[in-house]
């Protein structure tokens, strides 16, 4: 062999080794090793029980737990959740079929002086008790008296829509709507006026012109009433205030 064919065969020797030998150090492994082209360590879990997953007001709405130990609830979801207090979650609690069925509730013992759609919600009178037990939980509360109402508070109402009870406005509504004090007059938010609770958190200013309206709400289908108006006493009156017939309480 020729020096120069000796010379053109170590060159040649010489690249392939550098090849392969370039590629071990640049992978950074040893070629001799194989790991399984994963270097995750693997997941322990911890034993204990899978989580039950909910959300809602009611916490009705449940979830699988997930996640590689399949104990992690979904976004939203806890196992932790607990119903809104104010939330009605039995079942039948708000079910009627005439508005008489129907009774306003709170669920603190000395509920809101002035009642609103906001804090007061409506449920079936005998089952109130299922609602809030006002008896045991409120035994030993002592409430403070409540200040005479303002003209601008709010007046609600429980009647029965759609064999549902609900709570439904009475004032600022077309059953209040005055352009003068002659069409108001003072009204028990109940069906018959003759023996209501003559409460001024019980009152209310209507139009003189409301009576029919009130009755649908307010009365079974065929009530009949006694013939007598209570007395409501010369402390309250109904005028008008913002366009509304508002009850105004004077000084008792």
């Amino acid at each position: 062999m020729t020096r120069t064919a000796t010379a053109l065969l170590l060159s040649i020797l010489l690249a392939a080794c550098g090849r392969s030998h370039g590629d071990d150090v640049d992978s950074g492994r040893d070629s001799s090793v194989d790991t399984g082209g994963d270097s995750t360590p693997p997941i322990v879990c911890d034993a204990g029980p899978i989580p039950t997953c909910a959300r809602g007001v009611c916490c009705d709405e449940t979830a699988p737990a997930g996640g590689p130990c399949g104990n992690v609830c979904p976004a939203g979801f806890s196992p932790l959740c607990e119903p809104d207090p104010a939330a009605i979650c039995a079942p039948g609690l708000r079910d009627c079929a005439q508005p008489s069925d129907c009774v306003l509730a709170d669920m603190q013992c000395c509920g809101p002086c002035v009642r609103t759609l906001d804090n007061t919600t409506s449920v079936r009178r005998d089952r109130l008790v299922d609602y809030f037990d006002e008896g045991t939980e409120c035994a030993a509360v002592d409430c403070a008296a409540c200040p005479p109402p303002e003209p601008t508070d709010s007046r609600v109402a429980a009647t029965c829509e759609a064999n549902v009870c609900e709570v439904i406005a009475i004032r600022p509504t077309a059953l209040t709507a005055c352009t003068d004090d002659s069409d108001c007059r003072v009204r028990a938010l109940e069906c018959c006026e003759c023996g209501a609770d003559v409460n001024t958190y019980n009152l209310t200013g209507v139009r003189v012109d409301a009576e029919g309206a009130l009755t649908e709400l307010l009365c079974d289908t065929g009530a009949t009433c006694d013939d007598c108006v209570p007395d409501y006493g010369p402390h309250v009156t109904a005028c008008v205030d913002d366009g509304h017939c508002a009850l105004i309480v004077g000084g008792l």
